[in-house]
């Protein structure tokens, strides 16, 4: 019995799990600490990413992420390596409110970097 009252109690005042579509938007830093990006909405609904700090003065205000929508609970979108000076794929998920895994896909290889939020 006490299941039950606690599985309806769950529904009427779950906690939803499921990421919105601007739950990214706002400052982040990367594990070294030498990067900040600002995630915004862009035009048609879309996320983009600009460079506010960086160790290299010339990769301020690019753009290093674009094309970036939610689908299911992953964004999705464009990402710019600034070392290859290359575009590739890549995947972005909250793994808290304040914590983001970017998955960055060459081929078959792919590499995971942790960025915190800091506004």
């Amino acid at each position: 019995m006490k299941q039950l009252l606690f599985l309806i109690i769950w529904s009427v005042f779950g906690v939803n799990t499921t990421p919105q579509k601007t739950d990214i938007i706002g400052i982040w830093q990367n594990e070294g600490g030498n990067r900040k990006i600002t995630f915004y909405e862009s035009f048609g609904g879309l996320i983009e990413g600009k460079v506010l700090e960086d160790e290299d003065p010339a990769l301020k205000n690019k753009i290093v992420f674009s094309k970036v929508k939610l689908n299911g609970k992953i964004y999705g979108g464009i990402a710019f390596l600034p070392k290859r000076n290359k575009y590739i794929n890549c995947t972005l998920k909250l793994t808290s409110p304040n914590t983001l895994a970017i998955t960055g896909k060459i081929g078959f290889m792919n590499d995971t970097k942790i960025w915190k939020r800091i506004k």
